[in-house]
């Protein structure tokens, strides 16, 4: 399990790494193509995802929250996708997404 998570570290690194080499003159057709990446890259971590929720242990107490995990990155996906389909929008209310994916169950006597 370490190592699944080791690998979803590694991604949001890379991830986060697309984002900041933006150079001085980036454009918004450049923008665009670089957030377009982005969704690429949110959209092939569903196996990773999928992969490391089936090796999650049954029995232990801890257990990482994979469904939560997904409705975050469909969050931040549906808003990069707003931003490259309608960039001139008015502000408006976002959902924070929630970020805590540790589950603590109690144990039963």
């Amino acid at each position: 399990m370490k190592s699944t998570l080791s690998l979803f570290i590694l991604a949001f690194i890379y991830m986060a790494s697309l984002m900041v080499y933006t150079p001085a003159y980036a454009d918004a057709e450049s923008e665009n193509a670089i957030l377009a990446r982005i969704n690429h890259e949110l959209s092939s971590l569903e196996p990773l995802i999928n992969e490391a929720e089936k090796q999650q242990p049954a029995y232990s107490r801890v257990h990482f929250d994979f469904s939560q995990l997904r409705a975050d990155i469909r969050k931040i996906k549906t808003g990069i996708q707003q931003q490259l389909e309608n960039a001139d929008v008015e502000p408006r209310a976002v959902e924070p997404i929630k970020g805590d994916y540790i589950q603590v169950e109690s144990l039963k006597p």
